[in-house]
Formats: C-alpha cells, sequence, structure tokens
C-alpha cells in the first residue's frame, strides 16, 4: 500500500525494510499522474515487474500489486519453446509424410506415363494399383482403354482375316468364273459351229441324199446339245436366285423309270455298254412331286456314268422307305467308269468346276450337271452324294428325294418289267397329216421363225396364216375362225401379253398357245393370267408343238373339241 505522499505503508515482502521507505520516484510520478494502471517497471529490490495499481480517490491510498516479469516469462519462454520445438518437429513430420506421399504420387503418375506410352505403342499398360483415388481413376482408364483397344485390334484382325478370305474367294471365283466361261464358250461353240458348217454345206445342189440326212441329223444333234446347256445355265440361274418353284404332281414312278431308261438306252448301246434299272424292295405305284425336276436329276448324274464310262454298265437302284407324310425316295447310280481321284472329289458339286480341266477337254460338260442335281434334289427335300469312288474302277452316286406315297405298290424286279412311255404323242411316231383340216394363226414378229412353223404346222396337215405383231393378230383372230391362235410375247406395236387379254376381253374363247425363248416360272404366270392356255418355248421342237396343237384343238382328246 502507498499513502499520500508516495510512502510505503504495507508491503507483504520484507515488510520490515521496506515500509515508510519512498516508492520510487518513476512509480511515484506514474501514480500522480494515472489513478490506475499496469506499467512495466522495477521494485524497490531493483527487479523489473509488472506492476498493476489503483489509487483511492477518498484516501489518496494506493493499492499496489507487483509480480517479477522473470515468474511470468520463463514459463512463456518456455511454453514458447515448447511450442516452437513441437511445431519444428510438426513441420518435420509433415515434410517427411509429404516428400513421402509426393514420392508415392510421382512413382504412381510415372507409372500411369509409362502405362500410357505402352497403350500408344499398342501395348498393353501395366499400371500399379493406387491409393489415389485420382491415379487409380487413371490407371482403370487407360486399362478400359488397354481392353477397348485390345478388342479393336482383335477386331480388325478379325475383319482383315474375313477381307482376306473373301478375296482370296473372289479371286478363285473369278478364276473358276473365267474358266467356266471359257467352257461355256467352248460348248457353245461347237455345236453352233456344227449347225453353221453343215447348214452351209447343205447349199451344195450336188449333195447326195445320204449325205444330206446325215449333215441334218448332225444339225438336229448339236441344236439339242446348244439347247441342254443354255437351259443348265438358266436352271441353274433360276434356283441360286430362289426364282425355281415345285409343281407337285401325280405320277407312276415306273412309267417314269421307263422314261428314263428310254430316253439314255440309245446312249448306252452305242457305247456297247449296259444300263439296268432296278427296284429294291416295295416301290410306289403312285407318287407325287415335281416329276420334270426329278426327270432332269437322274437323267444328269445317269447321263454323267454313261459319258464317263468307257466298258461295263451303269445301274440305277431305286428304293424307299416309308414314312408318316411320305416316302423318302433313294435311287443309287452306280458304273464301272474312270472313277474321281480323292483329290478332285472337293470340287465335283462346285460351281463352273470338274475333276480337272483335262475332264473338260476329254468328255466336254460345262460342269454344271452335279451341282443342279444337287440343287435341285434339295428343293426336292432330299439331296446328291458321292457314296464311293475308285480310279479306274467306277463311281457311286446317290439321291435322295421326298415325295407324297399316293397309293399302289410294286415289287423288286429288273429293268425289263418297266415299259418305256410313249408320252410324247402320236406326232412323234407319224406326224405327217396330223392336223389336217385346221386353221391355225402364228403371231410371229421374226421372220425365220415364220418359216420354221409354218412349214412344220403345213407338213403336219393345217393351214397357217401369219401376223408380223400382236396389233396384226389382234385383227386377224376377230376377222376369221382359226381353230388356235400361236402368239409370240414379245413383239412390237403391240406384244403377246396385251393381244391376248384384249382377244379374251371381247369374248375370244379360242385356244391362244404363247411361244416364248423365256423358260421362267414368272412368264408363264403372267401368260396364263393374260389369258394363254398354254406356253410352247423356243426353240421349237416339232413333236412338242404338234402335240400342243392336238390336245388344244381336241384332236387328241375328241371329248375336248368344240362344235
Amino acid at each position: 500500500m502507498i499513502d499520500a505522499e508516495g510512502t510505503v505503508a504495507a508491503r507483504s515482502r520484507s515488510p520490515q525494510k521496506y515500509v515508510g521507505s519512498l516508492a520510487t520516484l518513476s512509480f511515484r510520478e506514474q501514480i500522480t499522474a494515472k489513478d490506475a494502471d499496469l506499467i512495466k517497471t522495477k521494485t524497490l529490490e531493483d527487479v523489473s515487474a509488472y506492476v498493476a495499481y489503483s489509487r483511492s480517490s477518498r484516501a489518496a491510498w494506493t493499492s499496489v500489486i507487483a509480480v517479477p516479469i522473470a515468474i511470468l516469462d520463463t514459463p512463456i519462454r518456455n511454453s514458447t519453446l515448447l511450442v516452437t520445438s513441437l511445431g519444428c518437429l510438426l513441420l518435420l513430420l509433415c515434410g517427411a509424410l509429404s516428400w513421402r506421399y509426393a514420392h508415392h504420387l510421382a512413382r504412381s503418375i510415372c507409372s500411369a506415363a509409362q502405362g500410357a506410352d505402352a497403350l500408344a505403342r499398342g501395348e498393353s499398360p501395366r499400371v500399379a494399383p493406387s491409393r489415389v483415388a485420382e491415379v487409380e481413376h487413371l490407371r482403370l482408364a487407360l486399362q478400359s482403354a488397354a481392353a477397348l483397344l485390345e478388342f479393336r485390334e482383335k477386331e480388325r484382325n478379325e475383319n482383315l482375316a474375313q477381307a482376306e478370305a473373301a478375296r482370296v474367294e473372289a479371286e478363285n471365283a473369278n478364276s473358276a468364273k473365267s474358266n467356266f466361261l471359257a467352257n461355256m464358250s467352248h460348248e457353245i461353240r461347237t455345236p453352233l459351229g456344227a449347225i453353221m458348217g453343215f447348214a452351209e454345206l447343205m447349199r451344195d445342189p450336188l449333195m447326195s441324199s445320204e449325205d444330206r440326212e446325215s449333215f441334218l441329223a448332225t444339225i438336229q444333234r448339236n441344236g439339242e446339245l446348244l439347247t441342254r446347256v443354255i437351259g443348265d445355265i438358266l436352271d441353274l440361274s433360276k434356283i441360286e436366285s430362289g426364282a425355281s418353284c415345285i409343281e407337285l404332281v401325280r405320277c407312276s414312278l415306273p412309267v417314269l423309270l421307263a422314261d428314263i431308261e428310254g430316253l439314255l438306252a440309245q446312249e448306252a448301246r452305242k457305247k456297247n455298254i449296259s444300263l439296268h434299272i432296278e427296284p429294291m424292295g416295295k416301290l410306289p405305284e403312285m407318287i407325287e412331286t415335281d416329276p420334270t425336276k426329278l426327270k432332269q436329276i437322274l437323267i444328269n448324274i445317269l447321263g454323267n456314268a454313261i459319258k464317263f464310262t468307257k466298258r461295263g454298265r451303269v445301274a440305277l437302284t431305286v428304293s424307299a422307305q416309308r414314312q408318316r407324310q411320305g416316302a423318302k425316295l433313294s435311287f443309287v447310280i452306280e458304273d464301272t467308269g474312270c472313277g474321281i481321284a480323292p483329290e478332285h472329289r472337293a470340287k465335283l458339286f462346285k460351281p463352273f468346276s470338274q475333276a480337272d480341266e483335262s475332264t473338260t477337254r476329254t468328255y466336254g460338260g460345262s460342269g454344271l450337271g452335279l451341282l443342279l442335281s444337287r440343287k435341285l434334289s434339295e428343293v426336292l427335300g432330299g439331296g446328291v452324294e458321292l457314296i464311293e469312288s475308285f480310279p479306274g474302277q467306277g463311281s457311286k452316286f446317290r439321291v435322295q428325294i421326298f415325295a407324297t406315297w399316293i397309293a399302289g405298290e410294286f415289287s423288286t424286279g429288273s429293268s425289263e418289267e418297266l415299259t418305256v412311255s410313249t408320252s410324247s404323242g402320236l406326232s412323234s411316231l407319224n406326224p405327217e397329216q396330223t392336223l389336217r383340216g385346221m386353221g391355225i394363226l402364228v403371231v410371229e414378229d421374226v421372220r425365220d421363225n415364220q418359216l420354221l412353223i409354218r412349214q412344220i404346222l403345213r407338213r403336219a396337215g393345217a393351214g397357217v396364216d401369219l401376223a408380223n405383231n400382236g396389233l396384226e393378230g389382234l385383227e386377224k383372230a376377230m376377222q376369221k375362225d382359226y381353230d388356235i391362235v400361236l402368239m409370240d410375247l414379245q413383239m412390237p406395236i403391240k406384244s403377246g401379253f396385251e393381244a391376248t387379254s384384249e382377244l379374251r376381253a371381247q369374248g375370244y374363247r379360242r385356244p391362244i398357245l404363247a411361244l416364248t425363248a423365256a423358260a421362267l416360272n414368272e412368264e408363264r404366270e403372267r401368260a396364263l393370267q393374260s389369258g394363254f392356255d398354254d406356253l410352247v418355248t423356243k426353240p421349237i421342237n416339232r413333236n412338242i408343238l404338234i402335240d400342243k396343237v392336238r390336245e388344244y384343238a381336241g384332236l387328241l382328246h375328241p371329248s375336248l373339241s368344240e362344235a
């Protein structure tokens, strides 16, 4: 305590020494100037201290509390040192951790960069897993990109392989097509050359009747060969395009077999080989199938067997397996011909191919027969296969089709039990004067076809008028009462379709037969829808033409003749 004169009145520390003593001059000046404050000054012991004082306004005494600075500074200094030390330690620790984290991050980023570089080179990236979320996302993204690139690469390689295979296949196809076209050129030009050459020779007025007959037979034979070649090409084209359709009709199986034997027997006799058709087990008497296609298949394969056999025999064995919905017919063709080498068997059923080029040079042919037969048999629900073949010993083929078993049975026997069909009609036996008294209108724009058809019909006893186009044919048909009209389909001014449609619209009821070089089913359907009764295909076959005329004019079936 300090009184008003600045004398120490009371003191907690060393009172005996300092009570009654004056306070320091600086302190007295301080308390005189200000009633209360906290100052830093020296005590009577000359010790630096923090001094807090307050002077009473009534008694003018001053209360003083002094705290040596040392007492306060030491813990503060110690605390500051501790905090500083801890801060430095923490800073070192954070630095170490940061360095470790940065090192790990740098290593992860470096690994990711190496992975990206590997990915750029087309290699699989190997990026180590990381606890850093962003780097881990980058690693997963690189792996996804690598997987996608690997998939794309695999897909690209597959596409390249497919493209290469397609290229090789296209080259092979082009090569096969070129070979085929060369063979076709040979196959077409050979009979065409014979036809033109012998036709020119027949202009010689001094030619003997024997030579004339021989030349005519040669021209006809080569014309039939040329027709078969073109027919095979058209048939294959229709099958490949899906335009071929099945015409199911009821027919006699033994008669069909007899027809085939009758068609091929002469060729077999020319080569002095035997031809046998041998039914095995119970066979259906009547079946429902497409007999035209079935005949074409069997004639193709049996014809090949005869062509490639120089001596011995050709046999057709027929059997049937009855099923719930019909019967599976099996035809096994066996020959004693030249056989097929194992390395050539893969080419048998390929288009435009034969066993080897020497086959074409030696035996001729377009290489379409077996392929066409297989396609046709597949249309009939079966197939064609090579069972066995031995070079120099012969071959064995099997044809299978599915047919409906209509009625009847005939049992195992030899081909002698089969009778050759006479379905070609009376005109094939004696075509002369079979159309006597008939009036026929021929509507045809090609002069050569007019002359040919008129000669055939006049030789058969018919009277023939000609029209040069559909409009002229329409007018003549309405002006005169003809027994039958033969009309070409493609003509100038008015086509056969248009002329026939108009004739039917005007009430014309006499038979009208279409003359066409097209053998497509679409052409036939269009002709029938236009009002034609039937079609006669070109090139014109005399017997078929006369049979058609007789049939639709009612001479073959008197009950159909008009009053």
